[in-house]
């Protein structure tokens, strides 16, 4: 369980309310990927999405196996400037925060947010 689960539970919400904030799966966010986005991104997308999940399971050394092999593929730094906004909005939807910044370290909007998060 997520330390961020952790604090909604400790903060009053129940389990399931908990859980209902946060994207357990690619379908809620696919779901909300804009009608122009390139297909080709898609896997790149997915791939950041599952180790943003293992993150918030606490599998943060699967999750780092997973994140550097997706800066090793190519394409992906273009992608990642390109994208900040989703993957932004991939982080708050999995983890309910993220450090994602603008060149003056200003936080990057989350191209969308689910239920709250």
């Amino acid at each position: 369980m997520s330390s961020e689960i952790d604090k909604l539970i400790e903060n009053g919400e129940s389990l399931a309310e908990a859980k209902q904030l946060y994207a357990r799966s690619w379908a809620d966010i696919a779901l909300r990927l804009p009608e122009d986005f390139n297909p080709h991104y898609e896997d790149f997308a997915r791939t950041y999405f599952r180790g943003q999940l293992r993150i918030a399971k606490g599998q943060r050394r699967k999750a780092g196996r997973i994140l550097r092999g997706l800066d090793e593929r190519t394409g992906y730094k273009e992608f990642e400037k390109k994208n900040q906004p989703l993957l932004a909005a991939i982080d708050i939807a999995v983890r309910g925060s993220s450090s994602w910044q603008d060149d003056l370290k200003r936080p990057i909007k989350p191209l969308f947010r689910l239920n709250g998060s």
